[in-house]
């Protein structure tokens, strides 16, 4: 399924409404710490009962030296930009399909139905910080592009066990949808980018398979083609490691029949002359 919406228009092109607050709120595994202890804060989005469907957050880090940061379960399933950090500022960007509130993840994990997005884990220096920065912003699942307004302060307590719990993900990557842009930095060039959702340990990465007799090879997302034509097979991958794989184009098909085809006449007019040959030695 080819999608006719531009990156950038899915998340915030539309003009902006402001609508009701919202909160960022983090949880810490170890909230009383000394300097240099190991911490682990994860980060949730209380939408005071709106339903969202993209989200562009820079959140800002004080006091905690960053060592790896996780977003398996976030309830943002389709990243234009996973979770990053640098120095000292988290990034990230991503859609939700079909929105997101509570009950839309009813029968997932407290993490998910509490709003969960990311996690980090790193080395406390003290007291740790956490504010929300300049460019922050959260769309409305309202068709109209309307922006809930974002609390600049992050509150961090202690949270329970079950905040942590993370069931296992034995489910593959659903739906892949795909988009194809015209590379105006490389004549005759393509970027297709891919999308796609898994709403337990998220997304890992993609390989794509040129053709139906080719091998798989890994791809970054957007992934530089040649011409406009989209790749025979795109191969999905969860963080648990489950995997699905997706048909991309139909002419693969064609050239898996064609071969066929070709090896079907090959065999008939081999058997032909070996029988020919046969006959006329028996003559």
């Amino acid at each position: 399924m080819k999608r006719t919406i531009s990156l950038i228009a899915v998340a915030f092109l539309l003009i902006a409404h402001q609508a009701s607050a919202a909160s960022i709120f983090a949880k810490a595994k170890n909230l009383k710490t000394s300097q240099g202890d190991r911490t682990e804060l994860s980060f949730f989005i209380d939408t005071q009962s709106e339903e969202i469907n993209a989200a562009e957050l820079k959140i800002g880090l004080v006091n905690i030296e960053v060592e790896s940061i996780s977003y398996g379960e976030s309830i943002i399933p389709t990243w234009i930009q996973a979770p990053l950090v640098k120095e000292g500022t988290v990034s990230l960007a991503g859609i939700i399909p079909g929105g997101y509130n509570s009950q839309s993840y009813a029968q997932q994990s407290l993490m998910q139905m509490n709003g969960y997005l990311f996690t980090v884990v790193g080395k406390s220096k003290g007291d740790v910080v956490a504010t929300v920065l300049e460019g922050s912003q959260v769309a409305k699942s309202d068709g109209e592009g309307t922006l809930v307004s974002l609390q600049e302060k992050i509150s961090i307590n202690a949270g329970s066990g079950d905040y942590f719990e993370k069931p296992k993900d034995t489910t593959p990557p659903r739906e892949l949808q795909f988009e194809i842009v015209e590379n105006t930095q490389q004549q005759g060039e393509s970027l297709l980018f891919l999308y796609a959702e898994d709403r337990q340990s998220g997304i890992a990465g993609f390989q794509i398979k040129k053709w139906p007799w080719s091998g798989w090879k890994k791809a970054q997302n957007p992934y530089i083609m040649k011409g406009s034509e989209p790749p025979y097979q795109a191969r999905v991958f969860d963080v648990a490691g489950n995997s699905a794989v997706f048909t991309l184009s139909k002419h693969g098909f064609i050239y898996v029949w064609l071969a066929v085809a070709l090896a079907v006449l090959a065999v008939t007019t081999l058997a032909y002359r070996v029988l020919f040959r046969h006959k006329k030695d028996i003559r």
